[in-house]
Order: C-alpha cells, then sequence, then structure tokens
C-alpha cells in the first residue's frame, strides 16, 4: 500500500490503492507527477513509485492529488491550522527562510492550498505572510510560486473581494546569508539536503508535526510491487484538505463554492462500480433484497471525476454549483433502482422495464434460442 522506493526512507506516504488510476485500472490523472521538481513520482497501473533519492520532501504533489492517497512525512494539514491558533495574520516560513517562536514553517510553501488556506480563514487568520519566495528561483525544491499564484487567483474567485491576503514577506536574510545558504547546498548531498531541510523545516513547528504513531499505518504495509487487493480498492478515505475545508463550509463568505451537483440518468444499470472504486467516499453503495442504489457526500468529491470515466453507460455527470445546504446536509440518495427475480435462473438482477420477467443473461439466451429456431424454421 506504500509507494515503492529505489533508495532511502521515503518521505512521502502513499496509499496506492487511493491512485486512481490504480483504482479504475486507466491512466486518467498524473497531477502529483506534474507537480513533481525532482521527477521524483513515477506512475503506472501497478503501483506509484517514488524515486527517495531525487524527491526533495517539498510536499508539493500532496495537495494535488484528487484522491488524497499522498501524505508527506511529518506534515499534518489538521494540526497546521491548529497551530496558526485563530491568529488574524499568519507568519509562514519555508524550510529556506529563518522561522522564529511567533512563526509557522512548512517544508515549503507548495504543501499549501487553497482549501487548507480557506480552511484557516474560517477560523480568523484573514492574512498569509510567506516569506521566502523570494529564494524561490533556486531553491533545490523548486518554486513555489506558481501555486501560490494559484491559490490567490482562487481564493478571489471564492470570495471575491472578502478573499483573505496571500502576499510575500520581504527578504530576512541579508546577502552574505544568502550566499552561504546557496553555497550549502552546493556542497551537500542531495541525501544531505533532505535531512539538513527536514531540520530545518521543523523549527518552530513542533505544534503542527504530525506524530509517527498518528500517521495512517501505511508504511507498515509494505508493497511487493502488485496491483492492491480488491478489499483495498473499496476502502475510502476523504481528501484531507477537503474534509477540513468541509467541516468549516457554513463559517465562509462564498461567492461561488468549489462543489459540483452530481446526477445520475435514467440510464444507469445500477452497476455500482462507480460508488465502489470512488476514492474518496463521496459516492457510496447499498443494496437491499429489493433495491440497489449510489448515494453522495458532495462534500467529499474532489471531482477527480473517475466515476464518469468508469461508467458504462455514461450516466453521470457533473452540474451547477452546489450550495451549502447540500455540503452540510451530508449523504443524499442519487439513484434507486428496484430488484427482480429472473423466472428462469431465479437470480435477482434490475429489470429494464416493469414488464421484464428474464435477467439480462436469461434475456440474451432467450433472444438467441429464438434466433436459431428462426433459422432452422421452426416456430
Amino acid at each position: 500500500m506504500t509507494g515503492t522506493t529505489d533508495r532511502g526512507i521515503a518521505p512521502l506516504l502513499i496509499d496506492e490503492a487511493a491512485c486512481i488510476n490504480i483504482r479504475g485500472r486507466v491512466k486518467i490523472c498524473a497531477a502529483c507527477q506534474d507537480a513533481c521538481a525532482g521527477k521524483a513520482l513515477s506512475l503506472s497501473l501497478q503501483g506509484v513509485r517514488l524515486d527517495a533519492t531525487r524527491c526533495t520532501a517539498c510536499g508539493a504533489c500532496v495537495p494535488q492529488c484528487p484522491a488524497g492517497a499522498l501524505q508527506l512525512r511529518g506534515f499534518s494539514p489538521r494540526n497546521f491550522l491548529q497551530s496558526l491558533d485563530r491568529q488574524p495574520t499568519a507568519q509562514l516560513h519555508c524550510s529556506a527562510s529563518c522561522a522564529n517562536g511567533s512563526s509557522v514553517a512548512v517544508p515549503c510553501h507548495s504543501v499549501l492550498d487553497a482549501r487548507l488556506l480557506a480552511a484557516a480563514y474560517a477560523a480568523g487568520t484573514v492574512s498569509f505572510q510567506l516569506h521566502g519566495l523570494d529564494q524561490c528561483g533556486h531553491c533545490p525544491k523548486g518554486s513555489a510560486a506558481k501555486q501560490v499564484s494559484f491559490i490567490r487567483e482562487t481564493l478571489r474567485a471564492w470570495f471575491a473581494q472578502q478573499a483573505p491576503e496571500v502576499i510575500s514577506a520581504p527578504g530576512n536574510r541579508d546577502e552574505e546569508r544568502r550566499q552561504r545558504w546557496q553555497e550549502d547546498q552546493l556542497i551537500q548531498s542531495r541525501r544531505g539536503f533532505l535531512r539538513g531541510a527536514g531540520l530545518r523545516a521543523t523549527a518552530g513547528a513542533a505544534a503542527w508535526l504530525l506524530p509517527a504513531e498518528k500517521a495512517r499505518d501505511l508504511e507498515s504495509l509494505e508493497s511487493d510491487n502488485q496491483p492492491p487487493s480488491r478489499a483495498a480498492l473499496e476502502q475510502k478515505h476523504p481528501a484531507s484538505y477537503q474534509a477540513l475545508l468541509l467541516e468549516r463550509v457554513s463559517d465562509l463568505p462564498w461567492r461561488r463554492l468549489p462543489w459540483q451537483q452530481r446526477s445520475i440518468t435514467a440510464a444507469c444499470n445500477a452497476c455500482l462500480v462507480c460508488a465502489q472504486r470512488c476514492p474518496t467516499g463521496a459516492l457510496s453503495a447499498w443494496c437491499t433484497p429489493t433495491a440497489r442504489g449510489i448515494d453522495v457526500d458532495l462534500g467529499l468529491c474532489t471531482s477527480c471525476r473517475l466515476c464518469e470515466r468508469l461508467c458504462p453507460e455514461q450516466a453521470i455527470h457533473e452540474g451547477e454549483s452546489a450550495s451549502v445546504s447540500a455540503l452540510v446536509n451530508g449523504r443524499m440518495a442519487l439513484v434507486t433502482r428496484p430488484l427482480a427475480t429472473c423466472a428462469v435462473c431465479q437470480r435477482t438482477y434490475v429489470p429494464e422495464t416493469e414488464t421484464s420477467e428474464l435477467c439480462h443473461s436469461c434475456q440474451k439466451e432467450s433472444t438467441l434460442k429464438e434466433a436459431w429456431l428462426s433459422l432452422l424454421g421452426q416456430p
């Protein structure tokens, strides 16, 4: 269940069974791979491979995964929010800048996300001062500038003029210290840099570090390079950034919600594969002796669109923005299909019409039999 590594201790915890490519057996997402500045991630339908020698532990891949399949070792989004302590202004330092006792350190600003900052905004933080952005151009972790810009744009789209402030704080290093920092990176090995960056990132960040014993128990499950089992694929967990925002959705001055309605047309044959493979638990399947159906919790949906890709009838569609009430009301029914008992094989099935008496298999056999009899000239 953990991603395999070529060498060394993996900075990432990877829940392979949550990866939408593996769940759907079709490669439709490369968000984590595209976000990785070190080109340390490679994806296939068999697993997620991490080259620990190339990973810089920046965490840029973590918020990009629509399934929430990645965790950065040592970083907890929930504890990060708690460390802000509802302060109106948050001083956020990356590992390349000098944090102090009154600030919060993150491994890299790329680990931040609009959902995470919006959740902090709901708790009272209206300004985020990001320290170290001026050093992104020569940082081995890659540049966080694009991600920060996207966060600003997203927050403005969600809250318009009431959006929280996300700005780059003035540089806090003089030229001598800047040059010394650059020289340190040149002489350290990549593995040495990872250790050093990890120590710098933890300065002043004890409040949000994720204790090892509380991390999802992924690292104890060694990957054997085999695809996850069916039972593993049926396990689901909410994406952490999404879940944190959902908890505070009623406390925000929304202009446009980032969640969309979901609908299922009459073409649905209630195969339930969409709900069985949904990675976050947004869709769930249920079955009784007389009916089966699909429910949805819109707040858990990250619009990964795996359900749309898997639906054999193309019956699932994304609609207009959801309302706050639809999100806070939790799970609701999407589709219900009554079950019938086949007159021939006695198995339960979803009838196509109210007058159907045979399941799909028996109906096909009956149709073939009639075709053969017709060819033989028999009534």
